[in-house]
């Protein structure tokens, strides 16, 4: 009995088919290899940001005010500075800054005689803003916060006296830098100034305002 000859259309078929398991293999590979980049690419983010924010939260813990009476308005404003990518407050006897640099992507820690870089190469964004509740029932911020794009409400008269204080920091970390496994992730956090804060309640509990 003669066998069949194969034919040019069965294996153009044949290989038409192998071809595509073949693309199709490579391709989930790729994926494969995409997802696992960008889970170590977001570990590292998580990682970074954990390190940024234990550091600030060590810093404001200390956080202070001048004076040792109640605080007004206009000094509270005092307690804590943000301009130009740059946070600088008191921390018990020291002064301290936040500078993060745009073109290098970099926050540094700023205390005299030293500088640290955190999260290098990775920030894309920092900003912070010093929140006070008042004494009028008014939440404030400055410089405004974001999330809130309304009006800042008008002091009443007499001025108001701050009762809590703390700062809502914005932090976005990426990594990949555009690559198949970039990842960008978005930190918000407020840190409460225990020191100040103590020295509020205790302020508010035994003064008549």
């Amino acid at each position: 009995m003669r066998r069949r000859a194969v034919t040019l259309v069965e294996i153009a078929v044949v290989m038409l088919i192998f071809t595509l398991l073949v693309h199709g293999a490579v391709e989930l590979l790729s994926l494969s290899s995409q997802r696992f980049t960008q889970q170590e690419q977001g570990a590292a983010c998580l990682a970074e940001a954990g390190h940024v924010i234990a550091q600030l939260r060590r810093d404001t813990e200390d956080m202070t005010a001048s004076g040792s009476g109640p605080l007004t308005l206009d000094e509270g404003y005092g307690i804590a500075g943000f301009k130009d990518g740059t946070l600088v407050f008191r921390s018990g006897p020291e002064e301290i800054a936040y500078r993060w640099k745009e073109a290098e992507k970099t926050l540094y820690r700023v205390v005299p005689g030293r500088e640290k870089q955190m999260a290098r190469g990775m920030v894309t964004r920092f900003f912070v803003t010093l929140q006070m509740l008042d004494t009028d029932g008014a939440l404030r911020s400055s410089p405004p916060d974001p999330d809130w794009p309304g009006p800042e409400p008008v002091p009443t008269v007499p001025p108001p006296r701050v009762v809590r204080a703390w700062l809502k920091v914005f932090l976005t970390l990426e990594q990949g830098h555009g690559g198949p496994g970039h990842v960008s992730q978005d930190y918000v956090f407020r840190l409460f100034p225990v020191r100040l804060n103590r020295r509020l309640h205790s302020i508010w509990l035994t003064r008549d305002f």
